[in-house]
């Protein structure tokens, strides 16, 4: 049986995300983080992703609507994650 993908989104540091990658690591784990997803281009749990090999994007909430974002946020992730990885 394969893993559950998850997407992961996250602001900050990445705390709660990095035990998440952790857990999914070991061989046992029923899960796989498949992107982490931040609306902080900074925040730096997407390069504690990218550190462990997960794509990791960020998703620009300024200067968009309520609307225009919630309907980005709403994407199925394989939409979202671009060949730059950028939304």
């Amino acid at each position: 049986m394969s893993n559950t993908r998850v997407g992961v989104l996250l602001s900050g540091r990445g705390t709660n995300a990095q035990a998440l990658l952790d857990a999914c690591a070991e061989p046992d784990f029923p899960a796989e983080v498949s992107v982490v997803i931040s609306n902080r281009r900074d925040a730096q749990g997407l390069e504690r992703a990218r550190a462990m090999g997960v794509p990791a994007v960020w998703v620009p909430h300024r200067k968009r609507t309520r609307e225009a974002f919630t309907k980005v946020r709403n994407l199925p992730l394989s939409r979202c994650v671009g060949p730059t990885g950028r939304v």
